[in-house]
């Protein structure tokens, strides 16, 4: 659905181009024509003027008349390349006239007007073409015919000069404006590319259910954690919390019930403990807590913060109250070991002794 809408934008900014060039086209030749008469130049120049404000006229009404907006403009280029510029090429002075600067102007309207094949195609008709000429011109001079008139041939100079700067600043300030609208949309498209990255990143690093750390994102965290503690001589500690008699709540009531209870305890956990700390679904109803810069004795202050926080808190789905408890194990990074894996099974271990000892309790294993 974009990228058709990208598309029917580009159509009709090429034909609002090319309608401009039309209409340039009349206005160039309809001016030319005039001056033609009023400096009463070679009769010559004065018709083919006439012929071609009449032609673009016609090209113009037909651009908005039919559908196949494409190959009209294509046609128009073929009529300007291999009709017009000859005629005016032999009856305008040739190289020592204007069309030269003409040529410049068609030019850049092909390059800015077509795309793909049909561009390099046109213009290098249009070169193939203008050698062809200056060939002619060097092999037969009397095929061209020259303004005599100082007047004319000042005022025809004037106004081709005049004519190619204006007409490049609009035909460059319209290629500048085409630029800056694709690169607004090349931003965009970059920003969207980001942000769907930062989606995925989030996604691979966060569990869908509780919104807290998955385990891959917790051990990453867990061991840059380490590197700064060896750098700063300061410890850390672990909190490894699991779900009272889970299974039979399950049971009883059924995942749903499970699911809401694994959201409001992510919810309490996340409320329980300090913001540079990471709290993360370690697998099934197993929650795994870093602390940073944190002894055990503090971790445990924070984790009987948590049990109690939990033991209180009203668990309601579908009208049944839920009561729920949690234990947890304390464990605390010390430099002893040196894989991080050793760490956390302590914390693991101090909360099966909570099990052991009743439940709805706090262990540390030093």
């Amino acid at each position: 659905m974009k990228l058709c809408r990208e598309k029917k934008e580009q159509s009709m900014l090429k034909e609002c181009f090319f309608f401009m060039i039309i209409l340039s086209g009349i206005i160039l030749n309809f001016t030319a024509f005039l001056s033609n008469i009023l400096i009463q130049e070679t009769p010559e120049i004065t018709f083919i003027s006439f012929i071609a404000t009449i032609t673009f006229s016609l090209i113009l009404i037909l651009f908005y008349i039919l559908p196949q907006k494409n190959f009209i403009a294509t046609l128009t280029f073929l009529l300007v390349i291999l009709g017009l510029i000859p005629l005016i090429w032999f009856y305008d002075g040739g190289l020592k006239g204007v069309t030269p600067f003409y040529l410049f102007l068609v030019l850049i309207m092909t390059i800015l007007l077509f795309s793909s094949w049909l561009r390099y195609f046109l213009a290098s008709l249009l070169i193939v073409v203008t050698a062809v000429l200056v060939l002619l011109e060097k092999l037969n001079p009397d095929w061209v015919i020259y303004c005599e008139n100082p007047l004319c041939k000042e005022s025809n100079h004037v106004v081709a000069i005049l004519i190619t700067l204006i007409f490049t600043f609009i035909l460059l300030s319209l290629f500048a404006n085409n630029y800056e609208g694709l690169h607004m949309v090349s931003r965009k498209k970059e920003k969207e590319l980001e942000e769907k990255n930062a989606a995925l990143q989030e996604l691979a690093r966060i569990d869908p259910l509780t919104r807290l750390s998955n385990r891959r994102d917790i051990e990453e965290k867990t061991r840059y954690q380490q590197r700064i503690s060896k750098r700063d001589k300061e410890r850390f500690s672990f909190i490894m919390c699991d779900i009272d008699d889970f299974k039979k709540i399950n049971d009883k009531y059924g995942h749903a019930v499970g699911d809401y209870i694994l959201k409001e305890l992510a919810k309490i956990t996340k409320r329980s403990i300090r913001e540079q700390s990471t709290a993360s679904r370690w697998g099934g109803e197993e929650f795994l807590i870093l602390i940073p810069y944190c002894l055990s004795k503090e971790a445990k202050n924070i984790a009987e913060r948590i049990r109690k926080a939990v033991e209180e808190h009203k668990f309601i789905f579908n009208k049944h109250i839920i009561n729920l408890t949690i234990s947890l194990g304390v464990s605390e990074y010390d430099f002893e070991y040196p894989s991080i894996k050793r760490y956390i099974e302590k914390a693991d271990r101090a909360m099966y002794i909570s099990k052991a000892k009743g439940k709805n309790r706090v262990s540390v294993v030093t």
